[in-house]
């Protein structure tokens, strides 16, 4: 019974030097915070998102589609174009530079219908000789429609009787509409009866538009138009106040692939 009291006694004095030889650290009161990893970066600020001319008022009596595509005389639309296709079994690709000029620009007078007309020449054309690439076109702008016809010897006859029958017996020759709405179709409505839903315009979507060609700058607010027919597709951005930047034309079946660009537009 002394031995272990003895005992005892030899194990507390023991603990109580221990602890006065190592007294615990007290907490801290604050963690310092963890080193950035070396390879984490700060995020780039995005540049700023270049943005189209704003639309131009129009003048007193021109018709409301001029607001989407700016005809007057002198006005140019710069393209870099590519063009695939073949000769033959020969696969043929084009690159160039392709001008449009409105040369000519007049008003018919009210009793024959009060249209606009509106002569294109194009300079550096594609090497091909059939619509839509010939070098010379005309618009007709009738309110808020706009018409393009190719055929320059027969233009003349054309214009007259689609000026005088308010379009009527030429919506296939209508390729723009002012307002324009996504959804919104036109078209010939025999060849619209007949085909279901090809042969006809749709406004398909309006969206912003990036061209390499100008540097990458970005068109805002473009309205995207398809035409399908069989067996090709033909696709068109304009942008209100700047007109057509891009065009897209592929050929199912046969190797004919365009793209046209807006480099510039004066």
């Amino acid at each position: 019974m002394r031995a272990a009291s003895i005992i005892a006694l030899t194990l507390t004095v023991l603990l109580a030097a221990a602890c006065q030889m190592a007294p615990v650290a007290p907490w801290p009161e604050t963690i310092a915070p963890m080193p950035a990893s070396p390879t984490e970066t700060p995020t780039p600020a995005l540049p700023p998102r270049p943005s189209v001319t704003p639309m131009a008022t129009l003048p007193a009596g021109e018709p409301p589609v001029l607001a989407l595509i700016p005809l007057r005389a002198g006005a140019t639309w710069v393209y870099s174009v590519t063009l695939d296709t073949q000769e033959g079994y020969r696969p043929v690709h084009w690159t160039g530079v392709i001008t449009e000029t409105v040369t000519e620009a007049r008003r018919t007078a009210e009793t024959v219908g009060n249209g606009w007309v509106f002569r294109v020449s194009r300079t550096g054309a594609l090497p091909l000789d059939a619509p839509p690439h010939e070098p010379t076109f005309f618009y007709v702008a009738l309110g808020g429609w706009l018409y393009q016809l190719f055929d320059a010897e027969d233009a003349p006859d054309q214009i007259r009787e689609l000026i005088a029958t308010q379009g009527q017996g030429f919506e296939a020759e209508r390729i723009a509409a002012w307002p324009m709405t996504v959804g919104q179709t036109w078209g010939d409505p025999e060849l619209i009866s007949i085909e279901g839903s090809a042969y006809r315009w749709l406004v398909e979507a309006q969206e912003d538009v990036q061209t390499p060609a100008n540097g990458g700058r970005v068109w805002l607010g473009c309205l995207r138009l398809i035409f399908r027919t069989n067996p090709d597709v033909t696709t068109h951005w304009v942008c209100p106040g700047i007109g057509l930047v891009r065009y897209q034309y592929h050929h199912n079946g046969s190797r004919h692939d365009e793209v046209w660009e807006l480099v510039r537009y004066e």
